[in-house]
């Protein structure tokens, strides 16, 4: 993975993050995603939220476009719940599959 651009944005707390990522096969999951963003972040997966991920056709690249929260009361405070929602919801799927 290869971030593209980190942007400090004081005023919500949080990094906004533009990531390309290589892709073998299939798109890559959002809790995939989460970890290799807070592996090279070096913050937790819980502070991640990915809001876009994009294939791009025959390129095996995928653009992602994430969010990197200061800590888990600014996520809570200023993410869209719906987002929020998602981004939890994705690693339950993935815990009761193993």
């Amino acid at each position: 993975m290869e971030i593209v651009k980190n942007i400090e944005n004081k005023l919500f707390g949080r990094h906004e993050v533009e990531a390309v990522m290589q892709n073998a096969g299939a798109t890559p999951t959002r809790a995939d995603i989460k970890k290799a963003i807070a592996k090279q972040l070096k913050v937790e997966e819980n502070l991640v939220i990915v809001n876009n991920v994009k294939n791009h056709f025959g390129g095996g690249k995928v653009k992602i476009i994430a969010k990197v929260y200061d800590n888990e009361e600014l996520l809570n405070k200023n993410a869209r719940p719906h987002m929020i929602k998602r981004n939890t919801a994705v690693e339950v799927a993935t815990e009761g599959e193993e």
